[in-house]
């Protein structure tokens, strides 16, 4: 991901996860969204899933939340990343 700025704000939840939010600044628009980690997960890490999730989404046609399109199942896999535009 070339020339883009992210920025983080998180909380601890009662879970004892970590909610990260994230504003993501790159040459084609402006995206924000949710990460939950676990507390002792480093930055350089939260950084490095975000970024993975952000090129991802920009190299597909269509990108989609899983989790949106599988109401019905009962077994889905929860998403590591939310992003959307904004």
């Amino acid at each position: 991901m070339n020339s883009s700025k992210i920025k983080l704000h998180s909380k601890m939840l009662s879970s004892g996860k970590c909610q990260v939010k994230f504003f993501a600044t790159t040459a084609s628009n402006t995206l924000y969204g949710y990460l939950l980690t676990e507390p002792k997960a480093s930055l350089r890490e939260v950084v490095d899933k975000i970024e993975q999730t952000i090129e991802a989404r920009s190299e597909k046609d269509v990108y989609y939340h899983q989790s949106l399109y599988s109401l019905g199942s009962m077994a889905f896999r929860q998403p590591e990343v939310i992003v959307f535009e904004g």
